[in-house]
């Protein structure tokens, strides 16, 4: 039986819409991503919420071994219409990315998975322009 390698990462892989929830709390504006229709399924506005319970949830991932954690960056939390910061949205991401390294768990971040801000997309058709 192979073995893996000493450098292998055990983890998980989520994005922002899908877990984070605090559809438009403190800054955060709807990415199309939210806006999809889908009947009898979910969409995306609630995740699990770990926009505030990301310290518990890292928690339990530590005591599971997991070793790292691929979760993607809300641009619609971070910058609402494209261009100007949303501090509260950096903020929550300092916190989120310090909890992960106080459980022992390696950040992995994609900063693109479908969370575009409504307005560019309204507004520059979004990648399409």
């Amino acid at each position: 039986m192979s073995q893996l390698r000493d450098d292998f990462l055990w983890g998980g892989a989520v994005t922002a819409h899908q877990t984070e929830g605090a559809y438009t709390q403190d800054g955060k504006v709807p990415a199309v991503c939210e806006l999809l229709e889908s009947p009898g399924k979910s969409t995306f506005q609630d995740g699990i919420d770990s926009y505030h319970r990301f310290d518990e949830d890292f928690a339990l991932l530590e005591e599971l071994g997991v070793q790292c954690y691929r979760f993607s960056v809300d641009w619609s939390r971070i910058s609402p219409d494209g261009v100007s910061i949303n501090e509260k949205g950096l903020t929550f991401y300092d916190r989120f990315i310090d909890s992960m390294l106080a459980h022992h768990i390696e950040p992995m971040c994609s900063l693109y998975h479908f969370e575009m801000p409504l307005k560019l997309m309204k507004e520059k058709n979004g990648f399409y322009s």
